[in-house]
């Protein structure tokens, strides 16, 4: 008797989980990085949710030598933070105080180095797509987050949206 009631719930449970989203191959991801890279600064709209506290500023990007150079600034100049993301490491060259912790410092790199780089297998777990929109999963544990890329223009888009919700940090991008 018991057989007969939990197995039709467990095949029913595995069905639900698989239908819930359906996932793309990895020939779907993006070919380029989610924020335009030129050697002129690229300006973006920006607001950072961190648990409730809300900082809205501007993002430029910009090409540097061997890297690409990052710098977050409010709407009234001050500069939140400016780093140059490398090959293998993040150079700091201005960060406050409640950024430089080594968790923090981690999660700021992994966010950074998502919308910098060309999505691929190593740097992103999974991809799926839900309309006209990108959802692409990366990192582990705490750190892990969801990409959300729509809206697109030039084959960039204008629209971006990073979750770590076990995290409650939020970016919201806009070009």
């Amino acid at each position: 008797m018991m057989k007969k009631v939990v197995i039709p719930y467990l095949i029913c449970l595995l069905l639900a989980g698989c239908v819930q989203k359906k996932m793309a191959p990895s020939s779907v991801f993006p070919a380029k990085p989610a924020l335009k890279i030129e050697a002129v600064a690229t300006q973006y709209t920006a607001q950072l949710d961190l648990r409730g506290n809300v900082l809205n500023g501007i993002l430029m990007v910009k090409k540097s030598g061997n890297g690409t150079h990052v710098i977050f600034v409010s709407h009234f100049g001050l500069t939140v933070f400016d780093v140059e993301i490398l090959t293998d490491t993040m150079k700091i060259n201005q960060c406050p105080e409640a950024l430089q912790n080594r968790r923090a410092l981690a999660l700021l790199e992994q966010d950074l180095r998502s919308l910098t780089t060309a999505p691929n297998n190593q740097t992103f777990s999974a991809i799926f797509t839900d309309n006209d929109k990108k959802h692409l999963t990366f990192g582990k544990g705490v750190l892990k987050g969801r990409m959300v890329l729509g809206c697109y223009s030039d084959d960039y888009p204008e629209l971006i949206t990073i979750a770590h919700r076990a995290l409650k940090i939020y970016w919201h991008i806009t070009y």
